[in-house]
């Protein structure tokens, strides 16, 4: 998406959706709380947006920090195959 206000701060980016200076794309998790009190309003309700990968790059699996699976595990559980 290209629009006139560019910024690499999410939370800048929501609020200036709240003062009403346009539209915003952001997940679910991060407007629900403004969604429900009515700051914000959802709109395209049927666009999922573009599809995305995230991959966790770790040294070897030998001797893996059980930190290092654990948050490795989590991703797979909550955002699907790594």
């Amino acid at each position: 998406m290209k629009g006139r206000i560019r910024c690499n701060n999410d939370f800048v980016i929501k609020q200036a959706a709240i003062d009403g200076l346009g539209i915003a794309f952001f997940p679910s998790f991060f407007v629900d709380r403004e969604i429900a009190d009515g700051r914000l309003v959802q709109v395209l309700k049927g666009y999922d947006g573009p599809s995305f990968f995230i991959q966790a790059v770790y040294p070897t699996r030998r001797h893996l920090p059980s930190k290092v699976r654990v948050f490795v595990d989590f991703l797979v559980e909550h955002l699907g195959k790594i």
